[in-house]
């Protein structure tokens, strides 16, 4: 099941964003691993303060991504050896997501899109920031423009762009229009 809650007052197309979302969890071969996948879009004054709180850095960012793992924090020997049933919660801003698509010339949509991507490709484990910043900073989250971080291997970092670039286009030209953004 994806979850989806929109907190924010832009529409969103949820049926499109989930349908993004499943295609990915398939073409990773992970649609049968997990029950659930949660996202939400907050307003940029929240993802400021998420952003703060887990990744130490004061200022709005697009996306940030939390394994389960993350979420549910230290368990119990007992319950270690069990597989989560959630893949994680992916936290999105949607005015932040607008103003990037201007920056990179994309539309809303696709750049909406690019980062649920991305988002997802992370909480499966795709990575592009080094292992030593991660550690700094606690394994927390990571920022979903590896140019713009500056973060990460390079060959990560294209092992990931190379995923991201697959699933885009995978999505066909009719899958993608819509009548609402998202």
């Amino acid at each position: 099941m994806v979850e989806i809650n929109n907190l924010t007052s832009i529409p969103l197309n949820k049926k499109l964003l989930e349908k993004v979302a499943r295609r990915i969890l398939k073409g990773e071969k992970k649609e049968r691993t997990y029950q659930s996948l949660s996202i939400a879009f907050v307003e940029p004054k929240r993802i400021k303060e998420i952003n703060k709180k887990y990744r130490g850095r004061n200022k709005i960012t697009d996306v940030l991504s939390f394994a389960e793992s993350n979420i549910s924090g230290i368990k119990s020997r007992a319950s270690s050896s069990k597989k989560p049933t959630s893949l994680g919660e992916i936290v999105i801003c949607p005015q932040k997501v607008k103003k990037n698509a201007k920056k990179y010339g994309l539309s809303f949509r696709d750049e909406l899109i690019l980062i649920l991507i991305h988002g997802i490709l992370h909480l499966l484990g795709y990575d592009h920031e080094k292992p030593s910043t991660r550690a700094e900073r606690g394994a927390g989250p990571v920022p979903h423009r590896n140019k713009v971080s500056g973060a990460g291997s390079k060959r990560k970092a294209k092992k990931m762009e190379k995923k991201e670039k697959f699933y885009l286009s995978q999505i066909s030209t009719k899958f993608l229009k819509t009548k609402t953004y998202g």
